[in-house]
């Protein structure tokens, strides 16, 4: 199935099936319109016209439901070429993110490279820190946007969303009385001292 198909048979809807209208509408020919058409209903294997020879005279039931279809189908295209055509006028500069170290490290290299390459007259500037370091760099103007595993404070006046999930695990010696256990709870874990990341 192609764009074009569902754009020639929505444009001979727009022109009460007039092939003729719709074909000179696109700037083509009417027999390429109307083989088009007809691939279209093969490949759904349904009929969206009613002919009477070879002119169109209606429309079926089941192709009121594929025109309309088709018809979201193209606005999104029109909308995606207009996203991409309002990106195209800011992708020059210079954006600034900010991440913890575990993110810059292990997260985001392959994110990054592909921001490269997708947009290589930006100029991309990476800082580190803390969550709250991180939020006072957002609040404060000095990065555009951060990433963090916890959000520090309340920070009303940022807006907060959430971008993926984090399994932290707890690592133990052989020998530890947990660690032939099947599943440890946070109550079997609470009276021992642990080593974590500090997100003040």
């Amino acid at each position: 199935m192609k764009l074009q198909q569902l754009r020639y048979a929505v444009e001979v809807f727009r022109h009460n099936l007039n092939v003729s209208e719709a074909a000179e509408a696109l700037f083509t020919s009417q027999p390429g319109v109307s083989k088009q058409i007809r691939l279209l209903e093969d490949e759904l294997g349904v009929q969206i016209f009613i002919r009477s020879g070879k002119r169109i005279v209606a429309v079926t039931q089941v192709g009121m439901a594929v025109l309309e279809t088709a018809e979201q189908v193209l606005r999104g295209v029109r909308n995606i070429k207009n996203i991409g055509g309002e990106f195209a006028k800011t992708e020059s500069g210079s954006f600034t993110l900010g991440a913890t170290h575990d993110l810059l490290r292990f997260r985001l290299p392959s994110v990054l490279a592909g921001f490269r390459a997708l947009f290589p007259d930006v100029h991309l500037v990476l800082k580190q820190g803390s969550p709250a370091e991180l939020m006072g760099m957002v609040f404060n103007g000095e990065a555009d946007l951060a990433l963090t595993m916890d959000v520090a404070g309340n920070g009303e006046d940022l807006r907060k969303l959430s971008f993926g999930e984090w399994r932290y695990v707890l690592v133990l010696p052989r020998g530890h009385e947990l660690a032939s256990k099947g599943e440890i709870s946070l109550a079997d874990v609470a009276a021992l001292p642990l080593l974590t990341y500090g997100f003040a």
